[in-house]
């Protein structure tokens, strides 16, 4: 018989004891359940017997006034029924609880303590002295075991429930069994460990038995007992060694256990306790995986594996019913499901993903799935067994195989490949656990449709993430990220399937609200796969113009069929192209060719740009506020690249990547985001509130940066030994200075009495010290051109600038004066008084003879002119006010 076969047998085996402990716990939980009903049924019947009661038959004459008598003192008052109970006062509140709680409570709980530690130091006493033999030993600590139990026992059958002052009693029965099985698992262990008495097989089974008898005592004693039984039950494989580790001994002990946890959290509703088992049998599996999991191992890990399913079953087969009715999450057991799901991996990767442990692990998640068929708690695990399935397909190691395996043909149409003989089973389980649990999935989704919105949800959900991510992590594994026509039409055939269920759902949105999930998911699904055919298919700078009309093309369908998801999944298609070009954004350096501006940038960037901003109108129409403003920030973004990276590819000949930057580059990217910054102003003003608004102003501010700092001060050709041509006027300094200037100047004035004043103002001063720049280097383009950072100032060159510098600030007045804009006036004013301050403090010195007279006779006159101007059109003389 092969290894399927024993394990199965095996399986049998192990399930009959689990099955027994379930059916006695789903007896108690029963009777309980027939309990209270007929308490119930008692009460109603009293209620109808109260209903049928004849009336008092009515009094023709009333009686006289019975005498008043004084009520004796030693008499009461008869209680009244609907009286509130009296509230304790909070002054004997206080002082009783302290004591109360002291006396009560913490006394016994320190009892019970002392009660172990006693009989553990009577056991210590007995050694050093040498009073008994190693037997009497384990006698005498198991009499006294016996006796706890016994005390304890004999107190739950005699005791009275107590609550004192509101707080309940210390469990005193609970506290002595607590001790007495203590002392029995501390006796046992040391006839073992100490003494020999017991080989390591026989010492772990009534070890086992100890501790799970603690455990199944809880249910009478309290949840103390149930804390201390699965510590040592789960401790136990530590404490009992043995040179021959089995995989089965220790999962049939994990199993037994936690049978018995889940019980006990059944009847006295203890979830801790069902969580607490089974994150501990969980780590030992993972442990003995780790460690020591081999081929062999993998039937009683299955077994293992399906035993806790099947006891996460039976957990919510005894639940009583309104559990269910109530439709709420059960987070614990979702999570105890879905972790022991992913040991269904285990069982394939520690058999080399062979035949058997394929089938095997189809079969372990096939039962994660009942679970979620079989209760609607239980719907998460839809989601989770579509991550086991991603999960599944990503361990797979195709590269080992390749040097193991024999080959076998895979190939395209017209091109041969080899492939291991193996891919078989991957691309089979791919498709048997897609189609498995995306069809169970929307199978519910559909025939129970009245479900609520989160059940139908994690269905729709998982159904659709399942494919999709089986899909994906195969097309990685076995394309290694490169196109590949086979898996994109996969794709669209999945999109296909997806579409016509978003349409099938959407038509029964209108009788079943609740749908609106499942509609949301298979839409969700639909653009996903879209996205993994292009992605399948298309590289680099392609695989992003794609999903940039794929936007566009759900925009559009939104507009005929007006599904919720639809803007959502549209802006994350958006989300996702920015970050994809966040990533890298010169992902199409190579192959766009040297030609300017007719390059693959066009399509690159410009053809994004162009799709968002078609999505961003097509959203608009259909009052998506929220989506139409992301698409006009990817639409002015895009936009904004294209023409950054078309002057970057005409400075530097097609090399995007080019380290260094010229002059004339970062004074044409200025201008650029300038004037772009502008026409985007002019484009928001029709719409307050525009995304628009706000990312003129950052592309406004981030291009007034670049000027400050890249244009006077990084590439200024002063502090550097570029070159600016041999031409006088025409040469670098005019796309360098002047082109940004302008361009500052218009977004100055255009920001006019639309923007805060702090940014008119900045683009304005921005404007006014480009200019300022230009003239000057102009002047030593005059004298030292074309490398302006070497060479010594003459005397002729230093009167030059005191020359421009005056004119230029006696025009910015007139300017100023013509249009009434104080702030050139006092642009001019800055100008000017630099200048003053050159001719008092360098000219003086700097210039001799005739060039020195001239420059304060050039001064002296502009300043007399200056005056004039203003005393005459700035500020004339006002008329005399008559007396």
């Amino acid at each position: 018989m092969d290894d399927i076969g024993i394990g199965t047998l095996i399986l049998v085996a192990l399930a009959t004891p689990v099955l027994a402990i379930a059916g006695f716990i789903i007896a108690l939980v029963q009777r309980s359940e027939v309990r209270r009903l007929t308490a119930q049924v008692r009460v109603l019947d009293a209620r109808i017997a109260a209903l049928k009661a004849p009336p008092a038959p009515a009094v023709a004459e009333p009686a006289p006034p019975a005498p008043v008598q004084e009520a004796k003192p030693s008499e009461k008052p008869a209680p009244d029924a609907t009286a509130k109970p009296q509230p304790v006062p909070s002054a004997a509140k206080a002082k009783s609880g302290l004591e109360e709680a002291l006396g009560a409570r913490v006394a016994v709980w320190i009892g019970g303590l002392a009660l172990m530690l006693g009989g553990i130091f009577l056991v210590r006493y007995s050694i050093d002295q040498g009073l008994f033999g190693p037997a009497a030993r384990v006698v005498a600590g198991m009499l006294f075991a016996l006796l706890l139990l016994a005390a304890g026992e004999w107190l739950r059958r005699n005791e009275r429930t107590s609550r004192v002052g509101g707080i309940p009693a210390a469990h005193v029965p609970g506290v002595l069994t607590a001790a007495g099985t203590t002392t029995a698992f501390a006796t046992v262990y040391a006839a073992y460990a100490l003494y020999g008495f017991l080989p390591p097989a026989l010492a772990f089974i009534v070890l086992a038995l100890v501790a799970t008898g603690t455990m199944l005592a809880a249910a009478l004693h309290g949840p103390m007992l149930a804390g201390l039984g699965l510590i040592a039950a789960t401790a136990l494989p530590a404490l009992v060694s043995t040179d021959e580790p089995s995989a089965w001994g220790l999962f049939t002990h994990l199993v037994f256990v936690s049978a018995s946890a889940f019980g006990v959290a059944r009847i006295r509703s203890w979830q801790w306790l069902m969580v607490a088992a089974s994150s501990a049998s969980f780590a030992w599996a993972a442990v003995y995986v780790a460690a020591a999991g081999d081929a062999g191992s993998a039937p009683a890990l299955a077994a293992f594996t399906a035993a806790f399913l099947a006891l996460v079953g039976l957990y919510h087969a005894t639940a009583p019913l309104r559990d269910e009715d109530a439709a709420r999450i059960d987070w614990a057991s979702n999570a105890v499901a879905a972790a022991f799901g992913l040991l269904a991996i285990a069982v394939a990767v520690i058999e080399d993903h062979r035949t058997a442990s394929l089938v095997l692990m189809v079969l372990l998640i096939a039962g994660e799935l009942a679970l979620a068929i079989w209760r609607r708690r239980l719907a998460l695990l839809l989601p989770a067994a579509a991550i086991t399935g991603a999960l599944a397909i990503f361990t797979f190691n195709l590269a080992s195989w390749l040097l193991t395996d024999p080959t076998t043909a895979f190939p395209f149409p017209g091109e041969a490949a080899a492939l291991p003989s193996r891919i078989g089973s991957l691309l089979s389980l791919s498709a048997i656990l897609g189609g498995m649990i995306g069809g169970v999935g929307l199978a519910l989704a559909w025939r129970q449709p009245e479900q609520p919105l989160w059940i139908t949800g994690a269905r729709a959900g998982g159904a659709v993430a399942a494919p999709l991510a089986v899909l994906a992590v195969t097309y990685w594994k076995v394309a290694a990220f490169t196109p590949d026509l086979r898996f994109a039409a996969v794709a669209i055939a999945v999109a296909g399937g997806f579409a016509f269920l978003t349409e099938r759902f959407a038509r029964r949105e209108a009788a079943y609200a609740m749908l609106a999930a499942a509609t949301a998911a298979t839409a969700t699904g639909t653009v996903a796969a879209i996205g993994l055919a292009l992605a399948t298919s298309l590289r680099e700078g392609f695989l992003t113009v794609s999903l940039a009309v794929l936007a566009a093309g759900i925009a559009w369908v939104h507009g005929s069929r007006r599904i919720a998801a639809l803007p959502i999944l549209a802006m994350t298609v958006g989300v996702v192209v920015l970050l994809r070009t966040g990533l890298d954004p010169l992902m199409v350096s190579q192959g766009i060719g040297t030609t300017p501006i007719f390059n693959g940038l066009l399509w690159a960037y410009g053809l994004p740009a162009a799709a968002f901003a078609t999505t961003a109108w097509l959203f608009g129409r259909q009052g998506q506020s929220r989506a139409t403003g992301l698409f006009e920030g990817l639409a002015l973004l895009y936009a904004s690249l294209l023409f950054a990276f078309q002057i970057r590819h005409f400075s530097t000949g097609g090399d995007l990547r080019s380290a260094s930057a010229s002059l004339g580059e970062v004074g044409l990217q200025v201008m650029t985001g300038c004037l772009i910054a502008v026409a985007a102003q002019r484009l928001s003003l029709s719409r307050p509130g525009s995304v628009l608004r706000v990312g003129s102003m950052a592309l406004g501010a981030l291009s007034m940066a670049g000027g400050l700092f890249g244009l006077l001060l990084a590439v200024n050709p002063m502090f550097t030994r570029d070159s600016i041509g041999n031409g006088l006027i025409f040469n670098e300094l005019i796309p360098g200075y002047l082109l940004p200037a302008l361009a500052a100047g218009a977004l100055s004035l255009h920001s006019h009495g639309r923007r805060p004043k702090w940014y008119v103002l900045a683009a304005g001063v921005l404007a006014g010290l480009l200019v300022f720049a230009l003239i000057s280097l102009e002047v030593r383009a005059a004298y030292h051109r074309p490398i302006l950072s070497v060479g010594t100032m003459s005397a002729g060159e230093s009167y030059a600038y005191s020359v421009v510098w005056l004119v230029y600030g006696v025009l910015i007045l007139i300017a100023g004066a013509l249009t009434g804009l104080r702030e050139l006036r006092l642009g001019s004013a800055a100008v000017i008084t630099l200048t003053v301050l050159k001719v008092f403090l360098f000219d003086m010195n700097g210039l001799e003879g005739v060039l020195r007279a001239l420059s304060f006779m050039g001064l002296g006159l502009a300043l007399v002119g200056i005056g004039l101007l203003y005393q005459r059109l700035l500020f004339p003389p006002r008329a005399p006010v008559p007396e």
